[in-house]
């Protein structure tokens, strides 16, 4: 695979990126730009439709854009192999896989080697380790096929667990709190913030309550980014944010202003 192998900054910088998909006629992404700075918490949310899920397979790879640039470290993505982005990334998808097999199998892909004691850290991490230990196997329950003998919130704990054992530059969670109550996903990001420290965090979400203590909040309607700010400035600045804010939390999210 041609293409640089390394990259040493983490800065990522999207320019004027579009997005069809081949024999589409309707570009599902037009020109969006953003900047997100090493150890950044940045946040993405939209309604359903809305491209942010495109954006995440953009930014890990597996497309290239059909215009526009994404560059990391002051890099274009087109001068690097896949394997050199990837690498700056870990990910914790939307569609994220339970594969067959035990939970110390499940967690250790994000980490090949890990002992127990860093798996369970990184389940503990994710508000899961108790529920693993509650089990007769604990590291060895074994998750049958799409891990359909755990509930929705363990699946997206589990994913999240490999995701984050594994040392990476940049996390990104897409869709990664949905199934969760307020106070595991409180309980989870308080962890987060302490172990993925300096590192950069991307996550994407249709909830206001998942985006709102990010550093900066992204806001995606229809393929585009339409506004962009802390949850703050966006209440007041944004219409489609504060209508999305309204709607799930109620007017008193809004504060004094409403």
């Amino acid at each position: 695979e041609d293409g640089l192998t390394e990259v040493s900054g983490n800065d990522i910088e999207v320019k004027g990126l579009s997005f069809t998909y081949p024999g589409a006629q309707v570009p599902v992404l037009q020109d969006i730009t953003l900047t997100i700075k090493s150890g950044e918490r940045v946040a993405i949310i939209g309604g359903t439709g809305a491209g942010k899920t495109t954006l995440v397979a953009l930014l890990l790879s597996f497309f290239s854009a059909t215009s526009g640039d994404i560059s990391i470290g002051g890099i274009s993505y087109s001068e690097l192999n896949k394997s050199a982005i990837r690498n700056k990334f870990s990910a914790s998808l939307q569609r994220g896989m339970i594969f067959e097999g035990t939970v110390r199998d499940n967690v250790a892909m994000g980490k090949p080697g890990a002992t127990d004691e860093e798996i369970y850290g990184a389940l503990d991490d994710c508000s899961i380790g108790d529920f693993i230990r509650s089990q007769e196997n604990g590291l060895d329950y074994l998750l049958v096929g799409s891990g359909t003998n755990v509930s929705g919130g363990q699946k997206q704990r589990l994913n999240m667990a490999r995701a984050i054992i594994r040392d990476a530059d940049a996390y990104i969670f897409d869709d990664s709190f949905s199934a969760l109550d307020f106070l595991t996903e409180r309980s989870i990001k308080d962890n987060l913030s302490i172990r993925l420290a300096g590192k950069t965090q991307i996550t994407v979400t249709q909830r206001v309550s998942t985006a709102m203590s990010a550093d900066r909040i992204y806001v995606m309607d229809k393929g585009k980014i339409v506004d962009s700010g802390t949850h703050s400035e966006l209440v007041h600045s944004s219409v489609i944010y504060r209508e999305i804010c309204i709607s799930q939390l109620g007017k008193e999210a809004l504060g004094g202003d409403n």
